[in-house]
Formats: structure tokens, sequence, C-alpha cells
């Protein structure tokens, strides 16, 4: 997790400059890779066991104890130190830091094994690992700039948000 710098407008990008950037993104996207198996390692680990999910659920009064709420609300304390703090953390610390919120983020998602079927889990996270593999190999690969389509996205994510809301009372 070095710290690179990125050519500003990406018309002048050079062929060291291109490899430079298909390198960075090599690397994100196996960080964002090794973060997702640890989270998934980490929620199938706490979900399935009933003894360990009982530190974060009071199976009694069906509750949650202070470790579940401290799991619940840690991920968003991370990401706030990790965006505050980037560029004053050594690299080590940041992927401590980012490591660890993959772990307490897996932890807070076991939640869902009391919920739904490990085959409906199983079903939804290869359909969006599949996603993601393919998304991210059209970005690695492609060569046209598509901060051009940024502002037509905008408006298709709010109409998206819209109907969702709107499908919520129906």
């Amino acid at each position: 997790m070095e710290h690179n710098t990125f050519p500003q407008n990406p018309a002048f990008i050079g062929t060291t400059e291109a490899s430079s950037v298909r390198t960075f993104l090599a690397n994100v996207f196996s960080y964002m890779t090794m973060a997702l198996v640890i989270s998934g390692v980490m929620a199938w680990w706490f979900g399935s066991d009933l003894d360990k999910l009982q530190y974060l659920i009071n199976f009694e009064t069906g509750g949650q104890t202070i470790l579940g709420w401290v799991v619940m609300l840690a991920p968003l304390g991370l990401v706030f130190a990790m965006g505050g703090l980037v560029n004053r953390m050594s690299s080590t610390a940041l992927l401590a830091t980012f490591l660890l919120f993959a772990c307490i983020m897996g932890i807070s998602l076991s939640y869902i094994f009391v919920i739904y079927t490990t085959a409906a889990i199983a079903n939804v996270f290869f359909i969006t690992a599949a996603v993601f593999g393919v998304m991210a190999i059209a970005g690695y690969t492609t060569k046209t700039d598509l901060t051009k389509l940024g502002s037509i996205l905008m408006i298709g994510l709010i109409g998206i948000v819209i109907a969702s809301l709107e499908n919520i009372f129906l």
C-alpha cells in the first residue's frame, strides 16, 4: 500500500504511467480480494458456531452483548480512522488497520447466518464475487476514460434509490 501518484489528466498517460496505473490497480484488486476472503472466513467462523455467536448475541433476551455493539460500530470508526489518517499513517499501519477492518466486518456480518440458510448466503456470495471479478477485469482491460459516464451513472443511481424506497411501501 505504497503512496502512489497518478497523472491528473488521463489523456496524457504515457506507457510508463499506464503501466504504473495498471500495477496499482492490480494491487488494489489483490488487497480487496484478500479482505473479502478474510471477511467471509470470519463471518462463517462466527456465524456457524453458536458458542462464538453468543459472544455477540444474548440468546435469552435477544439483544446484543457489549461485544456485539463494539463489533457493530467498530467498522464505522475504523473507516473514519483510515480516511482521516491516511496521509499520516505508515503503509504498514494502514494495512494492519485495513485487515482489522476486514476481520471485524466479517464478524459483524456473522448475524446473517442466524437469519438465512448457508445455501442462500453462498449463492449471493458467489454471484457478488462473479460481478466483482467481471467488473474488475473490464475496468483493468479497458483503454477508455470512463469518467465521462459519472454524471449519467449518478442519475441512474438516484433513480434506483428512489425506486427502491418506493418499493418498500408497495
